[in-house]
């Protein structure tokens, strides 16, 4: 049942987007679960995640990026500003954004963490392998 529910939002979801219509789509997308969100954002093409994910509540955004693998977050972020990327982090787990940080490069890290409300919440776990009991 969940799976023709998703299908059917997504359907909207598309056709929201072959419409332009953004605000349609964040409404469509901000009024589901965490989880739910994050299946429905898989299923989309980059260039559309990439549009939508600066335009969701930056808490929506860290949960769905939260349920991506680190490389595939940070494919998908790597064209917003620091400033969208920064909203974003800072509503991420301290855990999750640190290992999202970790597989972006350093000068981009750097500018994120200027622009975090409490950037050392996330700094002491980026000096740690990922493996390790400290990461």
């Amino acid at each position: 049942m969940f799976q023709t529910t998703l299908d059917d939002v997504l359907s909207q979801v598309r056709a929201h987007l072959e419409q332009d219509d953004l605000a349609g789509v964040v409404a469509l997308i901000e009024s589901m679960r965490s989880p739910d969100q994050a299946d429905l954002f898989a299923e989309l093409d980059e260039a559309d995640q990439t549009a939508l994910l600066p335009q969701l509540d930056p808490g929506d955004s860290a949960d769905i990026l939260e349920e991506f693998e680190d490389e595939d977050a940070a494919r998908l972020v790597d064209g917003l500003t620091v400033g969208d990327l920064a909203r974003i982090v800072d509503e991420m787990e301290p855990d999750e954004a640190a290992d999202l940080l970790s597989v972006l490069d350093d000068d981009q890290v750097r500018a994120i963490l200027s622009h975090l409300e409490d950037p050392n919440e996330i700094r002491p776990l980026l000096v740690h392998a990922e493996d390790s009991a400290g990461a």
